[in-house]
């Protein structure tokens, strides 16, 4: 495997603010100062006809604002090109050469920017690139910007300590079925923080949801703001925060509710009494520390090489379920062509293997029409059907193991009327027939050496 790809597996995983599956383009706010030593981390795949993308550090979003430093790539050219704007005239352009293909369709690369001494420091999968001298300060830096013919997997700034966490980003406002989480402790010597979905940056947005912990009264209260105009409180559950443990907290809006999750448990939901598709800011005030917060957004499309790009996923998932413990058993009734499963999940320290199975019913020896288990000792994907309590004749995949100890991953399956089409990380898809109907499938069962985050059937 790539030594770019476990960078990117520790930064998933590290402290900071983390974003997934953006839609392109997306403007992202930078909530602490880009200086000396920050990072950001672009995890990015062209697509299939791509020919340029670029990523532009602006210093506002104002028109003719100053551009720290806007960086084109030019894929047929296999250059890219570096150039910054400051008081409305742009700089005179430096092309810089790629020694290897490091921008290709349909291959995933991790860009990554330092703010260093000398200027800002460009490596692509982990070869150093360049230096570019600073011609505005980085500092001045308050906003990225993604745009061109990619996808965008992720987004990462890794950051010890997210102290100063007002005004976050929520790229394309929030979505139905969207993942909020953030973890954090309660400050020394205070008693309350909110967290705050926001129609804008003011201190005057309107607020869809307001949550709010407050200690010294073992309550936690939510409301709305419209107009300037607080609505009617909702204090309402047991007060599941303590002073002195870090605490979890996920959000996660649906068509009618936004539903909140404290350590793992459903706390409570939360009726929407406005359009909570105006929000675009996630603000996080108050006396908390914060750890990390990540903001997950639902697939759009198949993977590339799918054949299946342009579906569009609905939000109106069949099952969609959120840190379920394992074994996970979902009861899909009958599994039929076109039906697509995705889970998003953690793989455990010191992990032997886990499967993922489509089967007839929960138990242990039932049929199962797919069964895909990845071996880590042996770096491999087993596959394979068993009929009649008879395991068939596996079939072994992946050369390239794309599982690692303690490392976050996706998979996306998607069967139709030939197989089984299986997709991890947005790699192109590899394929099972079936050997057995699929209509036999009533359960998709999970067990294994993983920690599940989400999963969705549709």
């Amino acid at each position: 495997m790539a030594h770019w790809i476990s960078t990117l597996e520790v930064v998933q995983v590290n402290r900071g603010l983390h974003y997934f599956g953006l839609k392109v383009p997306c403007t992202v706010r930078i909530i602490e100062p880009f200086a000396d030593g920050e990072k950001i981390f672009i995890h990015g795949l062209p697509k299939a006809d791509a020919k340029t993308f670029s990523v532009d550090l602006l210093t506002s979003l104002e028109d003719g604002a100053d551009v720290c430093l806007h960086m084109s790539v030019l894929l047929e050219r296999n250059t890219v090109v570096f150039s910054t704007r400051a008081e409305g005239e742009w700089s005179q352009e430096e092309e810089k050469p790629l020694s290897v293909a490091s921008f290709e369709p349909e291959k995933p690369f991790l860009m990554e920017l330092t703010a260093s001494a000398d200027g800002y420091d460009v490596a692509i999968n982990n070869e150093h690139l360049d230096v570019i001298a600073y011609r505005v300060e980085a500092s001045k830096a308050t906003h990225i910007l993604i745009s061109g013919d990619l996808r965008l997997p992720g987004l990462h700034f890794p950051l010890n300590n997210l102290t100063h966490t007002n005004k976050i980003s929520i790229p394309g406002n929030i979505q139905k079925s969207s993942v909020f989480t953030m973890t954090g402790r309660l400050s020394s010597n205070e008693d309350s923080f909110s967290i705050n979905f926001q129609t804008g940056e003011s201190s005057d947005s309107d607020i869809t949801l307001h949550v709010n912990p407050r200690y010294n009264d073992g309550e936690v209260v939510r409301n709305c703001r419209e107009g300037g105009q607080w609505g009617a409180e909702e204090t309402s559950g047991d007060f599941p925060f303590d002073r002195i443990q870090d605490f979890s907290i996920m959000i996660v809006p649906r068509k009618d509710t936004y539903h909140v999750w404290v350590n793992g448990t459903k706390f409570t939901a939360f009726a929407h009494r406005m359009d909570m598709t105006k929000a675009c800011v996630l603000n996080i005030e108050g006396g908390v520390r914060m750890d990390d917060i990540s903001i997950d957004s639902p697939p759009e499309s198949m993977p590339p090489g799918s054949g299946l790009e342009e579906i569009i996923f609905s939000s109106d998932w069949k099952i969609d379920k959120y840190n379920p413990p394992l074994p996970i058993e979902l009861d899909i009734t009958e599994a039929t062509a076109g039906n697509i499963f995705c889970m998003s999940a953690v793989v455990t320290p010191g992990a032997e293997r886990f499967h993922i199975n489509y089967q007839a019913d929960p138990s242990d020896t039932a049929d199962v029409v797919f069964h895909y288990n990845p071996r880590f000792r042996a770096k491999q994907v087993i596959l394979n059907t068993r009929d009649g309590g008879e395991w068939s004749s596996d079939e072994v995949r992946w050369n390239d193991f794309p599982f690692r100890d303690g490392a976050r991953f996706e998979i996306i399956i998607h069967c139709n009327e030939n197989g089984f089409h299986v997709s991890v990380n947005d790699e192109a898809p590899k394929t099972f027939l079936h050997r057995l109907s699929l209509s036999r499938a009533k359960f998709i069962v999970v067990k294994g050496d993983i920690s599940v985050k989400r999963v969705i059937f549709m």
